[in-house]
């Protein structure tokens, strides 16, 4: 959606009345977010909304290393200054690290696979990303009893869903968490 306004463009004052009949938030959400039951879900579903506990997180991935070239997944090689990307031959001082949560979204109709990443799983640790990657990075498990502290906590997300044709599943793509709570 663009809004050009120009010098000509007259802004006119909305009536009390059409203020009145304006759709509230709650409304406006319901009409752009469809809510689903994980059983309703579609393969390419875009923004859904759907609620659910998280069960089976996986804790041993929370930073994914990758080169900063080509994007592949370094592993856990040490790196100590220049590394050189077993993949694409480039080397690179630091790799980019990506914060990641693989889990399971669980409803009365059924589950199915979600990863949190990045500003996600920020919001699912109540952490800044710097300092989750500066204690991982000291004690990779430091942060596993944070993160077993969110098995079947209830979030509400907005989610694309894609469909994962080697495991023949589908898995959500999550975009914003709404709300979470136990």
């Amino acid at each position: 959606l663009t809004l050009n306004i120009a010098e000509s463009t007259a802004i006119v004052k909305p009536s009390d009345e059409e203020l009145m009949n304006l759709p509230s938030f709650d409304e406006l959400k319901e009409a752009i977010y469809v809510p689903k039951e994980i059983e309703a879900i579609e393969d390419n579903d875009v923004n859904v909304r759907v609620t659910g506990t998280l069960q089976d997180i996986a804790s041993e991935r929370l930073l994914l290393r990758k080169c900063p070239h080509c994007s592949n997944t370094i592993g856990d090689v040490e790196l100590d200054g220049e590394t050189m990307c077993d993949f694409c031959g480039e080397t690179f001082d630091e790799p980019r690290t990506t914060l990641m949560i693989p889990t399971t979204l669980v409803d009365d109709t059924g589950d199915i696979g979600v990863t949190f990443f990045d500003n996600l799983v920020e919001d699912l640790l109540e952490m800044p990303r710097e300092e989750i990657i500066n204690i991982v990075t000291d004690d990779p498990g430091a942060l596993d009893g944070r993160i077993e502290d969110l098995e079947g906590i209830t979030v509400e997300i907005i989610a694309n869903v894609s469909y994962d044709e080697y495991n023949e599943v589908r898995k959500l793509n999550p975009r914003k968490i709404l709300q979470k709570y136990y």
